[in-house]
């Protein structure tokens, strides 16, 4: 609606002078729909971060997962002479990053006491190295997310702000062309059809069987 606006004032430029008050809300329109062009610029290059996270995440879970797993197996076998070590390396019933990262830093704690008999299970001897740096690249991209998803906030908070902005102009802006154009019809439905704001389509509810059809 926004940009009809727009474009309706620059057809009628000569009908409003730059320094009138119809021709200064116009050109605060432009502005704004300028504003939120790049609005929407950051938006699309945020959704992209996101999904490019999300992917990051998955794999960095995977990693980090398959880590437990393995030192958990372990913990199973090593319970049969040690009773009570396989509590210490519970695979966590939550499958989240959150999760697995708390308890891929137990497991990392818990396993340096005893790494040796992890290596004697025929675990890489590097084992607790690997599990630390899957451990790091984790916690990164939950952080990254986390401070992705605020910014995502914040930036639709002020698009909201400036879209409101925009409408208050247009409210401005239609005492202002219809007392202009009051007598020209065709130039003041132009207007009505510029300035319409444009509602999503209702959905329709689907009619509720009847008895005889229950």
């Amino acid at each position: 609606m926004l940009q009809r606006v727009r474009a309706f004032g620059i057809t009628h430029i000569t009908d409003f002078p730059a320094e009138s008050l119809a021709g200064r809300t116009f050109a605060e329109v432009g502005r704004i729909v300028a504003e939120l062009s790049n609005f929407e610029t950051g938006q699309i290059s945020g959704q992209g971060l996101n999904r490019s996270t999300g992917t990051t995440k998955a794999v960095a879970r995977a990693a980090v997962s398959e880590d437990l797993k393995a030192i958990s197996r372990v913990a199973q076998s090593l319970e049969l002479d040690q009773p009570g070590i396989a509590d210490k390396f519970q695979y966590p019933r939550s499958g989240s990053a959150r999760a697995l990262l708390a308890a891929a830093r137990s497991f990392a704690v818990e396993a340096a006491a005893i790494r040796e008999h992890f290596v004697t299970h025929e675990l890489p001897a590097d084992f607790l190295e690997d599990l630390s740096a899957d451990i790091a690249v984790l916690a990164k991209v939950i952080e990254d997310q986390t401070a992705a998803s605020v910014e995502s906030v914040a930036l639709n908070r002020t698009v909201e702000s400036v879209v409101k902005q925009g409408m208050l102009a247009v409210k401005r802006l239609d005492a202002l062309v219809r007392n202009r154009f009051r007598t020209d019809k065709s130039t003041l439905a132009a207007w009505a059809s510029a300035s319409r704001v444009d509602r999503p389509p209702r959905k329709v509810k689907s009619a509720e069987p009847s008895v005889a059809a229950a």
